[in-house]
């Protein structure tokens, strides 16, 4: 890249695995397997940019993280090469009090509007001077996902109305709907209805079928927690019904 004219290179999205592998490393006993390897991804970063600074020409790397991930880094890795690198610059909230916010604002909307052709009633529109005010000093990114928070809460609503204060955050979402009639919808409420829960609640341990059943519900839970809820809370609703005839069994 460098033959064609100056590059620059960014990196970003390394404080995650830095700071997990970082803690890891200091969690594990001294010499196991899970300290060297948390250390072998820090020292694969690090020497990643030793390298990268060294084998590019007319290329200037900027790494985008948090302090404390350049501390890891420099602490760890970059000790003896830390001359290399310049010193790290942070970035400072933007003022309101200043205009900085408004202007940020302002610059996002400023293309959509001359795409419309339409004159908004102010440069900031539909986000007031009154709710900009009160973000006093956000870093720039805060303050763009509050505009996009609004920006779905009118999407939900399906009309643009004035942002008097970020702070009313993004509506409610509402409940999935659930649908009802199915054969197992039934079968489900025809076996609670039928249920002797009494008969099966104070004897439930580990060892015994209905046990089981509640230790997989519980796993299943906590996994509904992820992407695959859908398929868990079906799996849940199944095991349910299954406890239930145990205790009708019982």
């Amino acid at each position: 890249m460098g033959l064609g004219g100056p590059t620059l290179i960014a990196i970003d999205q390394i404080d995650s695995i830095v700071a997990a592998s970082n803690l890891a490393a200091e969690a594990s006993f001294g010499g196991d397997e899970t300290e060297s390897a948390a250390r072998a991804i820090i020292h694969l970063f690090g020497n990643g940019l030793i390298d990268l600074k060294g084998i590019t020409a007319r290329s200037m790397t900027v790494v985008s993280c948090l302090g404390e991930t350049w501390t890891i880094l420099r602490e760890r890795v970059l000790s003896t090469v830390h001359q290399r690198f310049s010193e790290p610059v942070f970035l400072r909230p933007a003022s309101a009090d200043n205009g900085q916010i408004s202007d940020l604002i302002a610059s996002r909307l400023r293309p959509g509007y001359a795409q419309l052709g339409d004159a908004p009633p102010y440069a900031t529109w539909p986000f007031t001077p009154q709710a900009i005010a009160k973000l006093g000093d956000a870093l720039p990114r805060k303050a763009l996902m509050l505009c996009e928070n609004f920006r779905q809460k009118c999407l939900a609503l399906g009309k643009v109305s004035e942002c008097l204060d970020f702070e009313d955050g993004l509506p409610s979402t509402p409940a999935p709907e659930v649908k009802t009639g199915s054969s197992l919808d039934a079968k489900f409420l025809t076996l609670k209805a039928s249920a002797a829960v009494e008969s099966v609640s104070a004897d439930a341990g580990d060892d015994n079928a209905c046990g089981e059943l509640i230790s997989e519900a519980l796993e299943i839970c906590k996994v509904g927690k992820s992407s695959c809820r859908t398929t868990s809370m079906s799996r849940l609703r199944i095991i349910v019904m299954n406890v239930v005839q145990l205790s009708i069994v019982d």
